[in-house]
């Protein structure tokens, strides 16, 4: 894991063209070393079948002002620093796989412990967890103790007692091998537009995405249907999209947020070209989640989960051939706005522009609303900004290239 801390020279929010000046940098070692036997960490099956990218959060929190006994900001955000950094020393030694490296053999994590630090002086804390061992919820927990343990605030607090997923579903020795997250990050120019929901937006969307199978669609369904309606609005092709799902909750009984590791996967969701209202298109999201309870939730546990995993990829390939393709990553519902670590709640949470083609992240804004983070290609953003219906529902907050 490499986790940053970051402050710019202003007190706004830094921008992409904002220089920042790299003033330290230090590992900072767990307060106690890894137990013997906990040295391997293993991976869930879940792990194995997991990309090697990161997952880099940030977290801007706005700069201190000046203190009751005439602390100048610079002063305090020294103070906050060693603050993080103790409290990242114990947080550490309790979540001891973040602080290894990759095992060669996709079985496992050889928990050698090393974090890199940035100071650049107001303040953005950065996280970048690799996927193969934590997935977003995993980065939450991780984030949720380690500011309690910067608070200092509850001398009786203690943290949160870990369940590796690997207890549930084990690794095994019969996984093909998993391409390296870089293999898909796509070469060709892409760009990476942020998209605004508000909130009566979204009631509006609702509306139209009602019908009498779900009268109350979610804000997720109904975001995700329109953005899916305007990125094929162009083709004639079938359309194909998957979603990531947080298994925790659909497995019974439920699991919890301190069962750490990755415990996701993808809903698959079709439509064809008569299939252009919103109240459709919730329809064919929702019967994708269903499908997967039906076949892959249930059949995770015992000694049909490697098959069951081998059978929903080869369903994901063969789906995918010669239709519109489009990926869905939600984190809405997170409260990665709640993370204080003793200097009040982030004014802003994000992340970087994916590299992925035909990519969306959706996120929570402050205020209720959501935000899309589109990619795609040069040219067919070109096509997909201009879409009038796109632009009835959703602001356009900025474009970058990436």
């Amino acid at each position: 894991m490499r986790a940053i801390i970051a402050a710019t020279k202003g007190r706004n929010i830094p921008t992409r063209k904002q220089i920042m000046e790299l003033i330290s940098q230090e590992f900072i070692r767990p307060v106690s070393p890894t137990p013997n036997h906990l040295k391997s960490y293993d991976y869930s099956l879940h792990d194995q079948f997991s990309p090697t990218n990161y997952i880099p959060i940030l977290l801007y929190y706005p700069p201190p002002q000046l203190g009751e006994d005439n602390q100048n900001p610079n002063a305090i955000n020294s103070t906050r620093l060693k603050q993080l950094k103790k409290s990242l020393s114990q947080v550490l030694a309790h979540y001891y796989p973040l602080a290894g490296r990759l095992g060669k053999n996709n079985t496992s994590v050889d928990c050698n412990d090393e974090v890199t630090f940035f100071e650049c002086g107001g303040m953005v804390i950065g996280i970048s967890a690799t996927h193969k061992i934590f997935d977003a919820s995993s980065v939450l927990t991780f984030l949720t103790d380690w500011s309690a343990l910067a608070r200092q605030d509850n001398p009786n607090f203690v943290l949160t007692q870990l369940v590796p997923i690997a207890t549930l579903v084990p690794s095994s020795t019969e996984v093909p091998p998993v391409p390296d997250g870089e293999a898909v990050i796509s070469r060709e120019p892409c760009r990476t537009n942020i998209y605004v929901f508000n909130s009566s937006s979204i009631a509006n969307l609702k509306i139209k995405g009602s019908s009498e199978n779900i009268p109350i669609p979610s804000r997720v369904e109904v975001v995700t249907s329109i953005l899916w309606k305007c990125l094929t609005a162009n083709s004639k092709k079938p359309s194909f999209l998957t979603h990531v799902v947080n298994l925790r909750k659909r497995v019974d009984p439920p699991l919890h947020a301190h069962h750490i590791g990755n415990f996701v996967w993808l809903l698959l969701a079709s439509k064809h070209e008569s299939e252009e209202d919103i109240a459709s298109m919730v329809v064919s999201i929702r019967k994708g989640l269903f499908e997967l309870d039906n076949n892959y939730v249930k059949r995770l546990k015992g000694d049909k989960a490697v098959e069951t995993i081998r059978d929903g990829i080869s369903l994901l390939i063969s789906g995918i051939k010669d239709v519109d393709f489009n990926q869905f990553t939600s984190w809405c519902g997170y409260t990665f706005y709640d993370v204080d670590f003793g200097w009040g709640k982030p004014i802003l949470f994000c992340t970087i522009e994916p590299k992925l083609k035909n990519t969306t992240i959706l996120l929570d804004t402050k205020d209720g609303g959501v935000e899309a983070w589109v990619t795609l290609g040069e040219e067919d953003m070109k096509m997909f900004e201009k879409n009038k219906e796109l632009l009835n529902y959703a602001t356009l907050k900025a474009s970058h290239p990436t």
